[in-house]
């Protein structure tokens, strides 16, 4: 996942709701809920989340700017999750993340490119790597690891190049109450 890693070089805010491997918004319709698609290998992901107060200064939030909530619920398809991000009370729009192993084809924020997440073999871990061309004659590429911690922690970093400029990002996110900004269908989907 890319939360806030390209904000200086294109401009958006606070946390970067261009996530890596969780483009394209879902087209509006009846969706199937079962448990990430029957892939239990999900489990761990689903409901809300937030970083910690100890992730603030890499995130550069503001003191008194509260960090975006992000929710986790499951979708159709083999390995696939849905996801939104809530910041400053408002809900974006629903994303997936597809971890099948398969390139996949973006389109987001002005960077077009593809991603691609895949489960490690215990399936403790989920492998991200991507590469998208941006406004302004920009070439943005990724990698990075999700993994949970022992003690629930979901743990995310995110290592990306941006032309010559290099940084590494790691978050770490606590489950938090499933947020009333989100409708309910979106709520109902991330308490299972």
């Amino acid at each position: 996942m890319q939360f806030d890693i390209d904000r200086k070089a294109n401009g958006t805010s606070a946390v970067l709701a261009a996530v890596l491997l969780l483009g394209s918004a879902l087209a509006a319709g009846a969706q199937d809920t079962q448990l990430a698609s029957n892939d239990a290998r999900w489990g761990p992901w689903i409901g809300c989340w937030q970083s910690s107060s100890r992730d603030a200064v890499s995130m550069e939030l503001a003191p008194n700017k509260a960090a975006p909530v992000i929710c986790f619920m499951p979708a159709t398809g083999n390995a696939r999750v849905d996801f939104v991000t809530i910041n400053e009370g408002t809900a974006g729009a629903p994303e997936h993340v597809d971890a099948n192993g398969t390139r996949r084809a973006v389109d987001r924020e002005g960077c077009t490119g593809w991603e691609i997440a895949d489960f490690s073999a215990d399936a403790k871990r989920i492998y991200l790597h991507s590469e998208h061309q941006c406004t302004g004659n920009r070439t943005r590429t990724s990698t990075g690891i999700m993994s949970m911690t022992p003690d629930g922690e979901w743990l995310d970093v995110q290592g990306v190049k941006v032309n010559e400029r290099t940084g590494v990002r790691v978050a770490h996110y606590g489950r938090v109450p499933i947020p009333p900004a989100l409708n309910a269908d979106l709520r109902a989907r991330s308490r299972l």
